[in-house]
């Protein structure tokens, strides 16, 4: 149950803190609304707010169980009967405020806190938190995060000055064990995650402001214990190290410095934000200067440092620390040390990270990747993780190699890594991802001395007749690989390639072939765009052999694809018009009386348009029945009027 404090003893059931969050929820709720000074922390610091809602997630009964009313005279009693030192009636209060019982003196002082804090008595919480922290020995800090609670509160209700003088006079009588006045400016919030050994990067520039860093710069004393803490709340890490060397936050410090380093370098090479992009970025080979090169050598130290302290291996930046050397080291380019790195790197938030960096390091070791590293790589991450080989993590990781790296894949693993080389090949190709170094990876499949699937064989030499087709300057030549490859290669690819062969041959006589076959490939590909396609092709080349191939496909587009049937009919009038004899027309009325089909079905009330489009569909199937017997559309056609027929029928419509 307890979620905010270690509790000095083993008996105390609840501290005062907890035992305030958990009883006070009401009044600390409508507190928060009316008081403009903690009105300031819900937006700095959002205590109250989240611990609450914390707490009544995990125990709802709480609040019932200590049964409060709300009323400030209980906690009044608790603290009148401590000031007066009447332990019988400040045992009696307690009961009556808190529902405890059988407490011991340390516990009861614990709930005397809570008093304090129900009523807002900061100076004195802090106060009586001292008092308890006098029996606890010296390295016991376990009443700190009470201390920063109730100094943070007091600076929020009173200001920095209040707050400060009032744990520097503190520190007169007991000492400055656990209290310091940086707490003043310390967000509870960036307090307990520090206590867990948590660097909160994102809190510290959301929470801590421009004026409270201002501040803390004049308040701190570098012969203060907590100068560490000061420091690191306005971000000079180093600094923090440098004053305090035995610091409780040290392997905050060390991870924080480098991580500070790493930000810094990024910010010298890229433009791009650094939250978002960091992680995937690499420099190019010798794209490093000296002084860049000198921020990602002291970088390495100090996650070095982090990484190799065994008493930090259980810490939560362990795992991080190993990921940024590694990253660091690649950025050098020395990949073979980054990836013996990533080696110790097996558990933790930054394990994905690894899998996705691991391959670009093999990938830069090109030809001098070893059998050890593609192993390891290949075999021991992708199987330790459950990965597969013909999964979309193969093709992710190939993916992001160059050419002699898949070809070393190829020739270690030739049967595990066939059809996910393959897949990897057919994207590039129908994803129009197909570039030069593609085309270089498949002649060098189909010349080199590698054990292939007939498979790979088969996407390779496509993926060779799609590099000339990319290339030729022969039209001829082009529309028969245009052809060749039209049931292999995607359609958006092909149409893509066609208006760049159009670019290209837009002197020949066979301009009309290809804006056809454009539009061919577009109501496949994307049907938005067909009608611009078609309207152009009318206006370039009304008097073209192929113009009622054009206005078919166009109002096949509308029917089929967008169904649009108005549009549709336009079209389909300016075809009658202008190319009423010509071999498109049967086409045609067959594709509009399948249209019209499909809406012909189900009852009236199912259907409003079911008569309607029934007698559409008998409409144009007639005309191909009639007019167009040797159509290859006749017997659909007859089907198309016999189904239309009969639903007529039996829901009493006339033809």
């Amino acid at each position: 149950m307890i979620i905010f404090l270690i509790i000095t003893l083993p008996s105390i059931l609840l501290s005062y803190y907890e035992i305030y969050q958990y009883t006070r929820a009401n009044e600390v709720s409508n507190y928060l609304k009316v008081d403009e000074l903690l009105e300031d922390q819900k937006a700095q610091d959002s205590l109250l707010r989240t611990t609450i809602s914390v707490i009544e997630k995990i125990e709802p009964t709480l609040t019932e169980r200590y049964n409060l009313q709300g009323n400030d005279s209980l906690y009044h009693n608790v603290v009148e009967a401590f000031e007066y030192e009447n332990m019988t009636k400040l045992r009696e209060s307690i009961k009556e405020a808190f529902e405890v019982d059988s407490l011991d003196y340390d516990e009861m002082l614990g709930y005397v806190v809570a008093g304090y804090v129900g009523l807002k008595d900061y100076a004195n919480a802090t106060k009586m938190v001292l008092e308890r922290d006098k029996s606890l020995p010296e390295y016991n800090h376990s009443l700190k995060l009470d201390i920063i609670y109730c100094l943070r509160n007091a600076r929020l209700r009173h200001g920095a000055e209040y707050a400060e003088n009032l744990a520097d006079s503190l520190k007169g009588e007991y000492g400055n064990k656990i209290i310091t006045n940086v707490w003043a400016h310390t967000p509870y919030s960036i307090a307990t995650l520090m206590e867990k050994g948590i660097h909160p990067r994102y809190l510290l520039t959301q929470y801590v402001s421009d004026a409270s860093r201002d501040r803390l710069r004049e308040v701190i004393d570098d012969n203060d214990p907590y100068c560490s803490y000061g420091y690191y709340l306005i971000g000079d890490y180093e600094k923090a190290l440098s004053c305090n060397p035995n610091s409780r936050i040290k392997d905050i410090l060390i991870y924080a410095s480098g991580y500070e380093k790493v930000k810094q370098f990024y910010e010298q090479k890229s433009e791009k934000d650094f939250s978002l992009a960091v992680i995937s970025f690499m420099s190019g080979e010798n794209d490093v200067t000296r002084r860049e090169k000198s921020l990602l050598q002291e970088a390495i130290q100090f996650f070095s440092q982090y990484a190799n302290n065994p008493s930090y291996s259980e810490l939560p930046h362990y795992d991080d620390s190993l990921y940024w050397m590694a990253w660091c080291y690649a950025q050098m380019d020395d990949n073979e040390r980054a990836l013996e790195v990533l080696r110790g790197l097996n558990e933790g938030d930054y394990v994905r990270q690894k899998t996705s960096l691991e391959p670009v390091l093999i990938s830069r070791m090109g030809n001098n990747v070893s059998r050890e590293n593609l192993d390891y790589v290949l075999g021991n991450v992708l199987n330790s993780r459950g990965f597969h080989w013909d999964t979309r993590n193969f093709r992710t990781l190939i993916s992001r190699m160059d050419n002699s790296a898949i070809l070393a894949i190829i020739q270690e693993y030739p049967e595990k890594a066939s059809h996910g080389v393959n897949y990897f090949l057919k994207e590039k190709m129908n994803k129009n991802w197909f570039d030069e170094n593609t085309l270089q990876l498949c002649n060098s499949l189909l010349s080199g001395n590698y054990r292939i699937s007939e498979e790979i064989r088969k996407t390779a030499e496509q993926g060779v007749l799609l590099g000339e087709l990319k290339t030729t300057n022969d039209v001829n030549r082009f529309l028969a690989l245009q052809k060749e490859l039209t049931y292999n290669i995607s359609p958006s690819t092909l149409a893509e390639e066609i208006e760049n062969g159009m670019q290209r041959f837009s002197n020949s006589n066979k301009m009309d072939y290809l804006h056809y076959l454009l539009i061919r490939k577009l109501v496949v590909a994307d049907p938005t765009k067909v009608e611009a396609k078609v309207a152009e092709f009318m206006d370039n080349y009304p008097d073209s052999d192929l113009a009622d191939d054009a206005l078919a496909e166009g109002i096949y587009n509308f029917f089929k694809n967008l169904e649009d049937p108005n549009k549709g009919l336009n079209l389909f009038n300016t075809l009658l018009l202008n190319y009423n004899n010509t071999n498109a027309v049967d086409n045609v009325i067959y594709h509009i009386a399948d249209f019209y089909n499909k809406e012909c079905c189900c009852s009236y009330y199912e259907s409003s348009n079911m008569a309607y489009s029934c007698r559409t569909a008998v409409k144009y199937a007639d005309i191909i029945v009639q007019k167009y017997p040797e159509s290859s559309y006749y017997f659909r056609s007859q089907q198309i009027i016999n189904k239309a027929v009969g639903l007529l029928y039996k829901y009493n419509y006339s033809l």
